[in-house]
Formats: structure tokens, sequence, C-alpha cells
């Protein structure tokens, strides 16, 4: 993830969740430390990704546009 802004701080909790990048190099960087990552920290990634699934995020667009109608 791009180490700027919204993404880097919300999904990937700046790095707790995810490798960070700022430039192309460092990205590649971050390939190879992601492919040696530890099971616990894949699994924790795996997990903190399906938050943002099309699923998810369907309901609560479907919540927030049911809230929005009944104000």
């Amino acid at each position: 993830m791009h180490r700027d802004g919204g993404a880097w701080l919300d999904v990937v909790e700046e790095g707790r969740f995810g490798f960070g990048f700022n430039t192309v190099n460092e990205a590649a960087e971050q390939v190879l430390n992601a492919l040696d990552a530890n099971a616990e920290y894949r699994e924790a990634v795996m997990a903190r990704s399906m938050i943002f699934s099309y699923g998810n995020f369907k309901k609560a667009l479907i919540t927030h546009l049911n809230i929005a109608a009944t104000q």
C-alpha cells in the first residue's frame, strides 16, 4: 500500500495489516517481504482484507442508504 493517506492509515493501519512503500524500489522490496512473512501475519492480513470485500461494502452501503432515506 502506498504510504500516503487514506488507505495506508485506514486499511493497513500503517503496516499493521500489510506492507507500505513510497517508491517503486520499496514496492519491489515489500513484495519480497510479503513472501517471507510469517503465517500469523499472513493470516491477520487476510482476515483484515475480508472487511473490505464486495459483500461487506454492499451491506454497509445499503445500511447507510436506508438511514439516509429515513432522515
